[in-house]
């Protein structure tokens, strides 16, 4: 585990949390989010925390109190051949390094709970991994055959975790495949895939349920209903300007669009605003629905040449996640809109410390609990 701008507490620190009352130390502990947590087990005396180490009910109880925590996963690759994968969320002061199954040249696609989906380059194939049991499985050749991880580079995926206890899952994608746009969908339960053809919607009606982007044109979407009977939305920017501006990050019927500008004479770009739009009434438009403040943007001063992101819409709450890089430097914007209140929330977050290192892929997810996090470990934390 990364120890990162916490420096171990003398061994008073250990004595004075072991007089702490037991209930009021259990108090304490269940609040600090898992990587502060870990942290602090890790730089103090563990005898004064193994009651709570190995207890499944203090882990339940942790996981209950963060189960609305979001997590934000990258994955690095060190050359030649070492990957690491890292997590950090919206309370976290620290990142967690999680453990990884042996993968060759993997490619981390999507995240849900504690199931991550990985492509693999070398062998075109998938492999699910769940962190809790430390399982890891080969999923059958897609409909469409062997695929390399270009092909699964998009928006329009998405894990999604089974009925509660279960431990199973499904892989749902969209695509246009003979000119048709098509659902695809794996099921852990059945460890076999369908397809479903998708129908032009015919009517605005309310669209309930997951939303993948198929393809995404200049001024035009092609979106994809998830349901047994799958329907096609085609949302257009009206204003002219917007589809041709900046790079967009889409997911969830949702695009942020990030305006920038050139710095003179440093050959990168600077910010120079966020748009969030989200689908019109009639579903048939792209509808304006808010802009970053400005005061959040300037947290954001560093240069960049390249920028990706990711976004994810869950509890009326919209995240969106800008990964820069410049000569070598990277930067993480992590912004939040909550719905119901139109405010914009600039999530600070640590630095990852992998300077040198490719990115190989990263995801937005939540559910991730301590369980999940030292799952597998014969005494506990």
């Amino acid at each position: 585990m990364e120890v990162a701008r916490w420096p171990p507490p003398p061994d008073s620190a250990a004595v004075g949390l072991h007089l702490l009352p037991t209930e009021l130390l259990h108090d304490i502990l269940s609040r600090l989010p898992p990587s502060d947590l870990l942290l602090l087990l890790r730089s103090v005396s563990l005898s004064v925390f193994s009651p709570f180490a190995a207890s499944p009910d203090f882990l339940r109880l942790h996981d209950s109190l963060h189960s609305s925590s979001a997590w934000l996963f990258l994955l690095h690759k060190h050359w030649p051949s070492h990957f690491s994968l890292r997590a950090v969320s919206d309370r976290s002061t620290h990142w967690l390094r999680l453990p990884l199954p042996p993968l060759d040249d993997p490619y981390l696609l999507a995240a849900s709970g504690d199931d991550f989906l990985f492509s693999s380059n070398s062998h075109r194939e998938l492999i699910a991994y769940n962190s809790s049991s430390r399982a890891y499985r080969r999923i059958p050749i897609s409909p469409l055959g062997r695929r390399g991880t270009d092909s699964w580079r998009r928006s329009g995926l998405k894990l999604v975790p089974g009925p509660a206890g279960s431990g199973g899952f499904r892989f749902i994608f969209a695509e246009l495949h003979q000119n048709k746009p098509t659902q695809f969908e794996y099921c852990s339960d059945t460890d076999a895939w369908r397809s479903l053809e998708a129908e032009e919607a015919a009517e605005a009606r309310p669209i309930d349920g997951l939303l993948l982007n198929i393809v995404n044109f200049e001024h035009e979407s092609v979106l994809m209903r998830v349901s047994e009977r799958p329907t096609v939305l085609r949302p257009r920017f009206n204003n002219g300007s917007v589809g041709s501006d900046g790079l967009h990050v889409y997911g969830d019927g949702w695009v942020a669009v990030v305006r920038s500008a050139e710095v003179a004479g440093e050959g990168g770009r600077v910010l120079k605003g966020v748009d969030l739009y989200g689908l019109g009434s009639d579903y048939r438009e792209w509808e304006m629905v808010s802009s970053v403040p400005k005061a959040a943007l300037l947290k954001v001063g560093r240069a960049f040449s390249v920028m990706r992101g990711c976004l994810e819409e869950k509890g009326g709450v919209v995240r969106v996640v800008l990964l820069s890089d410049f000569r070598g430097s990277r930067d993480l914007i992590w912004l939040c809109y909550e719905r119901s209140r139109c405010e914009w929330t600039w999530i600070p977050v640590p630095e990852t410390g992998q300077r040198g290192s490719n990115m190989a892929g990263m995801s937005l997810s939540s559910g991730l609990g301590l369980r999940s996090i030292v799952g597998g470990r014969k005494n506990g934390i």
